[in-house]
């Protein structure tokens, strides 16, 4: 701050040094006269923020809206220093122009001088913020005030607060008044009555609520510049845990006033009792002060309905007093005060010692008994002894006969009531020897956070004892933290924990003078089964605390029995005095309650089987599901004994009884034995049997129900109800789940029933999203997780209940990684016995290789390799689209696997027969009678992003309408073609092809799911020709093609590797034949040849043709009658292109011939390694033409009307050569088009 004073100084000298430097230059020529006329300037002052009407701000808080009926104060004495207090009460209130703050000063030591700052002065700061605010910064404001009217205005910025402006006119205002005289002359405190306008805190309306933080100066001098102060936080003293600049932990106020919860005090006549405060806070100290009437002494005191009257401490003038700490809840508490009888009575006998062993001696006795006395809450009556007598007298009433021995603890501890002499003779067995005992603590519901709440009435005086207790709370989710904490003298404790933390269980010790220590309970360290106990509802702990040795031991229960699973020693506990013990929680799902019952104190014991077996079994019975005439009642019982429950009913009624959730068979009739536990929730459920019946309405078109059944909440055999007349119907007793079954083996529940005595009736209408037509869209998008496998749909609400079915699921990735690999698991997971499945890993490595591991949970894992080579369209298909769909399908004991390959669902099979996978899907024995449970999936790195969707769920025969289904929206494509000419050849099939997979269309129409594929013709030979592409998006669509001579009417020939045929007519090899081309008459015949060297067994390197050489093409229309075109090279100097026309006996009939020489490329022809014929008959003409390098040589207009005459169709063409040296060979390729009847003209 101080660097940023310094730059706005200089900024201003900077400023000012150029405004006189402007000055100066305008002044250069000043005007001789001053100006005429007469000239005034009056400095106003800011006016002053406008209150509402309803308010004068005077600090009289004579408003009725500060009346203690009206708004609830605030007060707080705070202890400034020792022997200094101050007491500070204050309201709020909100008007329509602003927020009024009334604080009321008690303090008799207030000091001022103008010369000192505000908060050197005796002063009030009260910083405050509009709303639950969570952050301070530029929310936050102070208005500081001192006993002498000092003021300041301060908003809270980065880490502290800064003096900030107003608003012109909207300034806060107050009025500060001076209480019981002038500073130093009687003056006990100061008023102040602040009005904030809502503009001053940047609003425009009134907030309903404020946050406050209330602090105080105590100033011990008025002398100028002395800083004698001392600074307070309310919040920080007050509470627990209140945040600088986290208002939304401040005090709150709204138009009730102060947010706080209720303290009330009841009491009878005989005296009073009076609370500090009428509220309290979360961690707020406060106390309650009773005072008896004389005559009059404390009966009871009760705190929330529990006697706490040990608690209290009483003084030698009988006033007593009991401090307690807020909890985040209302207390109450009520007193009864009773008259002191002026009849007196005496209660005298003999004390003893029974048989048994190591039983003390009368003398050992005697010498041990410390003192004898009758107890009330707060009086004491103590015996005369003399050797083994004793005798104590006490006014009429109750009393707590109490004997104390000599080794510092309680051997005697029992009621008696006095309105006769009582004569009592004290025979101490063992345990009151030893001086155990137990001392039951109250069960108490803990629903709010952090704060602690007691639950020891009666107070304890041994140092060793057990605590054994029920906590209740359901365990398995987030982050639940009860805990019970052991307070001891001189601000020690032990705090027990038992924790679930983000799904890591634990149990902790957290001791004074001592490191934390906790123990995991997981499978690791073998300590797993701790935790399954505490899940679902958490569990009975026992706790030990050995004196002597200082030896803290924490048990619990694995199922077997306690087991000691954590330690802790502290020196201090030998002398340690435990004075309470509290119960919290720490939750972050603050709807939970955390109940701890049947809580107890074993004193001078720490052995657990010597405390269970002493402890009598807490027996909660409920019975509200018993109906009229059933008697029932529970023997008590101690830990590990057993037990006896008896239910009287007649023979029709049926019974069911639950002992902490686990079901019981009646031992004998009537009656129900068990162990008895530390606790027993005992469950009886008795009604006569009564009509259920049950409609249901299916969906038309959809499957029909098989039956119904109404299976057992508490598990057992499901009743089948029986159809009649339309209704399902049954004679039942107790819950059940009501399930339709349908015929293919899909099941749905319907709902829950409770049929106690009385019929019940119920409707339900099945729709196509609750019912099945066969298949069934199940679950839900997972996007997978590394841990463990995530379920994309689990029974529940559905249920596959047949042994032949098939889930479909698609699994998709962002993307597939382009170095290293990714694993994708899945599985379908079943509930026949524990951890058995059906699995399947997709490895897939960045080279561009997967392989597919396969699992019957009870066969090895095996290996699918290479799905890359095996199944080239499934693998392309994933790749491309980054999805694997796939079908799982079980019938009986064998499984298949079919994966999706861009047009269908195919069928996995290993073509490597030894490699085990094929036998994996076989034989599988565990799947008889097992059940589906869930579709899982998960992957094996965080680099990729992987979901799982689309599950379906067949059943029966629908498991093959499944398998020919489609992944994704499906649509018709219709595929229309017609001829650019119409002797082009027929089309024999039409298909459709993607990733290699290949199927044919039916009349020209395929239903395909969305991608895009090619479209192909075949000609009747069999060779196909894509004509182009389509889009499929769910939605049907036409696609025209038109035959054209580029996509079809071009068909190539048969290739011809050497053509050296013995000469003659017939002899030559055919490249084309009329079943392949059709009968055409107008086409266009290309023939390409390629010269190369021959070795008798090999093509060699391109070669010329040599010094002669002949090469014919027979174009031959049948009848004998064919068009013969000669490439024909006589030497080096003359060739030519000859066209005839010959019948079947090789004469020719018409000829014409164009010479090579070396006027038009002889020389090109020599030195050619390649060359073509180009062939056109069109309207009854036939041209010729041979190209070779840059020439071409043509016969033109070949007429060949009169030669064919009506047979102008092409029968085949054939090619031969003659006349070249063996060394030569010749390949031939060609392609022919068919062509329109009439020449096209420009």
């Amino acid at each position: 701050m101080k660097k940023g004073k310094k730059i706005v100084l200089a900024l201003l000298t900077l400023c000012f040094t150029v405004c006189m430097l402007f000055v100066a230059a305008c002044a250069a020529d000043p005007p001789n006269e001053k100006p005429g006329g007469d000239y005034t300037f009056e400095n106003t002052e800011e006016p002053l923020a406008e209150t509402d009407a309803d308010v004068t701000l005077d600090g009289s808080f004579d408003e009725s809206f500060y009346a203690a009926d009206k708004t609830h104060w605030y007060d707080w004495a705070q202890e400034m220093t020792s022997g200094h207090t101050i007491r500070v009460r204050m309201a709020v209130h909100f008007g329509e122009k602003g927020t009024y703050f009334a604080v009321d000063v008690d303090d008799a030591q207030v000091n001022f001088n103008a010369a000192n700052r505000v908060n050197y002065n005796s002063s009030i700061e009260l910083m405050f913020a509009a709303g639950h605010e969570t952050n301070a910064v530029g929310k936050a404001y102070r208005y500081t005030f001192s006993a002498g009217g000092q003021t300041k205005w301060d908003i809270y910025s980065l880490n502290d607060y800064a003096e900030y402006g107003a608003p012109y006119g909207y300034a806060p205002r107050s009025a500060i008044v001076l209480k019981g005289g002038e500073i130093g002359e009687g003056c006990t405190g100061y008023k102040a009555e602040i009005f904030i306008p809502n503009e001053a805190i940047a609003l425009t309306a009134t907030p309903e609520n404020m946050s406050v933080f209330l602090c105080a100066n105590a100033s011990y001098s008025s002398e100028a510049g002395a800083q004698l102060r001392q600074w307070k936080g309310f919040n920080i003293d007050q509470t627990a845990g209140e945040g600088w600049d986290r208002p939304d932990t401040w005090f709150q106020f709204d138009d009730t006033g102060l947010i706080a919860n209720k303290v009330t005090v009841t009491a009878n006549g005989g005296g009073e009792a009076v609370y500090d405060y009428d509220y309290t806070l979360n961690g707020m100290a406060n106390g309650i002060t009773i005072t008896p009437e004389a005559g009059y002494r404390v009966a009871s005191f009760k705190q929330d309905g529990k006697e706490a009257s040990a608690k209290l401490v009483t003084d030698e003038n009988g006033v007593s007093r009991y401090e307690f700490t807020g909890a985040g809840r209302d207390t109450a508490f009520e007193v009864t005060f009773e008259a002191v009888s002026s009849e007196v009575y005496t209660v005298s006998g003999t004390f003893g010692v029974g048989a048994f062993a190591g039983a003390p001696t009368q003398e050992e006795l005697i010498a041990d008994i410390e003192s004898i006395s009758l107890q009330t809450a707060t009086v004491s009556y103590e015996a005369a002894l003399e050797g083994d007598s004793y005798t104590v007298s006490a006014p009429a009433g109750s009393y707590t006969l109490k004997v104390l021995s000599a080794r510092g603890y309680t051997l005697v501890s029992e009621q008696i009531t006095l309105g006769e002499n009582v004569e009592k003779d004290i025979v101490l067995d063992e345990n009151a020897w030893l001086g155990r005992y137990f001392v039951s603590l109250n069960d108490f519901a803990v629903t709010e956070n952090a704060a602690y709440d007691s639950v020891m009435n009666e107070g304890i005086d041994a140092k060793t004892f057990t605590f054994g207790g029920r906590i209740a709370v359901p365990f398995d989710e987030g982050t639940i933290v009860p805990e019970v904490r052991f307070n001891y003298d001189g601000d020690r404790y032990v705090r027990l924990q038992l924790m679930n933390w983000k799904g890591s269980y634990c149990v902790k010790l957290v001791v004074s003078e001592c490191a934390d220590v906790q123990a995991d309970l997981n499978s690791s360290n073998n300590k797993l089964a701790y935790a399954d106990r505490l899940r679902e509802n958490g569990g009975y702990v026992i706790l030990t605390i050995d004196a002597a040795s200082g030896k803290i031991s924490v048990y619990l229960d694995d199922g077997d029995g306690f087991d000691n699973v954590l330690e802790q020693t502290a020196a201090w506990l030998k002398e340690g005095v435990l004075q309470d013990v509290q119960v919290r929680k720490t939750d972050d799902n603050l709807s939970r309650t955390v109940l701890f019952e049947n809580s107890v104190l074993y004193t001078n014991c720490t052995d657990t089987g010597v405390f269970a077996g002493n402890l009598d079994a807490q027996m909660n019975l409920d019975t509200a599901e018993v109906c009229d005439g059933v008697e029932v009642s529970v023997s008590p019982a101690k830990v590990g004994q057993q037990a006896t429950l008896t239910v009287t009913a007649e023979d029709e009624v049926g019974v069911t009884v639950t002992v902490n959730g686990e079901e019981i068979a009646a031992s004998a009739e009537n009656t129900y034995t068990f162990t008895a536990y530390f606790y027993n929730d005992i469950k009886v459920v008795a009604y006569a049997p009564a009509a259920f019946t049950a409609t249901v309405t299916v969906p038309s078109g959809m499957e029909a129900i098989a039956k119904v059944e109404a299976r057992p909440l508490s598990g057992g055999t499901a009743v089948e109800l029986t159809l009649s007349d339309g209704a399902y119907s049954a004679q039942l007793i107790g819950e059940y789940e009501v399930w339709a079954v349908s015929e293919s083996g899909f099941a749905r529940l319907l709902g829950e029933i409770a049929v106690r005595g009385e019929a019940v009736s119920k409707s339900y209408t099945l729709t196509e999203d609750t019912w099945t037509g066969g298949i069934v869209t199940a679950g839900g998008t997972l996007t997978t997780g590394m841990s463990s496998m995530g379920s994309v749909w689990e029974s529940g609400e559905t249920a596959i209940e047949t042994g032949t079915f098939a889930a479909a699921l698609t699994v998709g990735i962002d993307a597939w990684p382009a170095s290293g690999s990714i694993e994708i698991g899945t599985r379908l997971f079943f509930n026949n016995s524990e951890n058995t499945f059906l699995r399947l890993d997709f490895h897939y490595e960045s080279a561009g290789t997967m392989y597919i591991g396969i699992t019957n949970k009870s066969a090895n894992w095996v290996s699918l390799n290479n799905v890359q080579d095996k199944f080239p369209a499934v693998f392309e298909y994933m790749m491309t689209e980054k999805k694997i769909h796939m079908i799982i399908a079980v019938d009986g004991t064998s499984w298949s696997l079919y994966l999706w390959n861009g047009l269908e669902y195919q069928k996995i099979t290993d073509t490597n027969v030894t490699s085990g996978v094929n036998e994996t899907f076989n034989n599988v024995s565990w799947l008889a009678g097992a059940q589906l449970t869930a579709v899982q999936a998960k992957k094996n790195t965080e680099t990729s992003v992987v979901t799982a969707y689309g599950c379906k769920l067949a059943t029966g025969d629908n498991v093959s309408d499944l398998i020919a289904s489609y992944p994704t929206a499906a649509a018709q494509l219709t595929v229309t073609v017609s001829k650019e000419v119409a002797a082009y050849p027929d089309v024999a099939k039409l298909t459709v092809k993607i990733n290699g997979a290949e199927k044919e269309l039916t009349e020209g129409k395929i239903t395909l799911a969305c991608g895009t594929y090619e479209v192909w013709a075949y000609y009747a030979s069999g060779t196909g020709r894509m004509l182009g592409t389509v889009t499929m998006n769910g939605e049907a669509q036409t696609k025209e093609f038109t035959l054209t001579a580029e996509n079809w009417g071009a068909l190539q020939g048969k290739e011809i590797l050497d053509a050296a045929v013995s000469s003659g007519y017939g002899n030559e090899q055919k490249i084309f034949e009329q079943s392949q081309t059709g009968a055409l008459e107008n086409f266009e015949l290309n023939i390409d040849v390629d010269l190369n060297t021959w070795n008798g067994s090999a093509k060699g390197e391109a070669t010329t043709m040599g010094t002669t050489f002949t090469g014919v093409v027979i174009v031959d229309f049948g009848n004998n009658k064919h068009l013969r075109v000669n490439l024909y090279k006589a030497d080096d100097t003359w060739a030519a292109l000859q066209v005839q026309l010959r019948d079947g006996n090789g004469g020719a009939q018409y000829q014409q011939e164009k010479a090579i020489t070396s006027a038009n490329g002889i020389s090109e022809l020599g030195s050619a390694t390649s060359f073509s014929i180009k062939i056109t008959v069109q309207g009854g003409k036939a041209t010729v033409s041979v190209s070779f390098g840059e020439r071409t040589v043509t016969v033109s207009d070949y007429d060949l009307t009169s030669f064919l005459g009506d047979n102008a169709a092409l029968n085949y063409v054939g090619v031969r050569k003659s006349g070249s040296s063996a060394d030569l060979v010749i390949t031939v390729n060609s392609t022919i088009v068919a062509l329109a009847a009439e020449q096209a003209t420009a």
